[in-house]
């Protein structure tokens, strides 16, 4: 979650992901309420960040003694559009926002550089996935090759494509497991009898099929465009019935 955050917080502030920290709160006391993250918490940094940015505009602009509406961030700065090197670094303007006689704030503006939002849905996001496998399977001895396989995804605006792969690819697997390898097995006395990984057999990196991801976008109403990104249900067809 950290690294969709600081995604999301990067692209508002034209900064580096690394550029920003992440502070979540203990999860003993707070949930991530299921899969609700990314289109919650993030969408309440986009709209933190963009009732700050009014903040830092208005500062920048006192500073450079220019108009807020002339004024775009670039690379960690604030600089007037169109003016190369007329600009301000961010931290620039932290510094001019800190309380003390020597502030350099517009007139009537607090101090201080923070601001709050609460993410209000008014109503779930939906996001969908088509799977598509082309297997085969040596009847002789019931062996089972993925030779290809296809998904297409929806999950909206795609925040960091890197991670959405990961994801998929990782609850691909893990649906792979669960339909052809994995199992609890009890004898007739009830005694389970795959009760460690000598006995529960789990899909193995070489089971893993090379997979095509499509990414379908369909922007969400609400949440800036995010839907979401949880693992789908798939049905299973013979060749012959598709």
């Amino acid at each position: 979650m950290e690294t969709i955050f600081a995604q999301v917080a990067a692209d508002i502030w034209s900064v580096e992901p690394q550029d920003v920290v992440i502070s979540l709160a203990d999860t003993s006391l707070v949930g991530t309420i299921a899969s609700r993250s990314t289109v919650t918490l993030s969408a309440a940094i986009h709209y933190a960040s963009e009732r700050l940015r009014t903040k830092v505009f208005a500062v920048a602009a006192n500073i450079m003694e220019c108009a807020p509406a002339d004024l775009e961030l670039r690379s960690g700065k604030v600089g007037v559009v169109g003016v190369p090197g007329m600009e301000v670094t961010l931290a620039s303007v932290a510094q001019a926002s800190r309380p003390g006689w020597d502030h350099r704030r517009p007139e009537g503006t607090e101090p201080g550089l923070e601001e709050s939002f609460y993410c209000e849905p008014q109503t779930v996001t939906w996001s969908n996935a088509t799977h598509l496998a082309l297997v085969e399977v040596d009847v002789a001895s019931g062996q089972i090759g993925i030779q290809h396989y296809v998904v297409a995804h929806d999950c909206g605006v795609v925040i960091k494509s890197d991670a959405c792969r990961s994801a998929n690819a990782g609850g691909l697997v893990q649906g792979l497991g669960g339909a052809l390898v994995e199992g609890f097995v009890y004898d007739q006395q009830g005694q389970l009898l795959t009760g460690s990984l000598m006995d529960y057999a789990l899909p193995r990196a070489s089971d893993s099929p090379g997979v095509k991801l499509l990414h379908q976008v369909s922007p969400s109403p609400q949440s800036f465009g995010r839907q979401g990104r949880r693992r789908r249900r798939c049905r299973c067809r013979r060749r012959g019935d598709c």
